[in-house]
């Protein structure tokens, strides 16, 4: 069985940092997570396209950086098909600053809607359900997340976000690479 864990977030940034990609982990993850909810399958070889010209300035990744983020790929692809639905953003821990948590959410989003549109190019024949949550993450996206505080009121307010966002991938996941898989297997008769 996979290990369904995602590397060390500071690690995994500084590992970034080395060669030159000028993204956070939570930039990379929403990428992939939005090709990989708009039906990009897991082994399907364009997303370091999409990675090198967003972040490396069009330029092919190291081997080495380019293992580790296969790796983050198949881990989060098998976390959006887990059926206890143990997916999440890969953002900093609980235990980093609120402001942190929230900057890197919203970087995750941002991220995740370019990988989306990058796969899904006609959003308009989405369902309902669907064409409103691009709405909201759109708009989750935009706002400034900055919390003068760290107290319970805004933890449970960054807690609701971030489950509305986690929800919210793997509805997209579920309708797009589900529905893909489900609808292209043979029929027995």
């Amino acid at each position: 069985m996979k290990e369904l864990t995602y590397p060390d977030y500071a690690n995994f940034g500084e590992l970034l940092s080395k060669h030159d990609v000028m993204a956070t982990p939570a930039e990379v993850h929403g990428l992939l997570c939005g090709l990989l909810a708009g039906g990009l399958p897991v082994d399907d070889q364009s997303w370091p396209v999409h990675l090198n010209d967003l972040f490396n300035d069009g330029f092919a990744l190291p081997r080495a950086l380019q293992k580790k983020i296969e790796k983050l790929i198949e881990v989060s692809e098998s976390l959006y098909r887990d059926n206890q639905f143990i997916f999440y953003p890969f953002i900093p821990g609980d235990n980093d600053p609120l402001d942190e948590r929230s900057e890197a959410m919203a970087q995750w989003v941002q991220n995740f809607l370019v990988g989306f549109a990058l796969v899904c190019q006609e959003l308009s024949k989405a369902p309902d359900e669907i064409q409103e949550l691009i709405n909201d993450f759109n708009q989750i996206a935009q706002l400034s997340l900055e919390f003068d505080s760290e107290d319970e009121i805004n933890e449970q307010a960054f807690f609701e976000v971030f489950e509305y966002v986690r929800v919210g991938s793997m509805a997209c996941f579920n309708h797009y690479a589900l529905l893909a898989t489900h609808s292209s297997s043979p029929t027995l008769h």
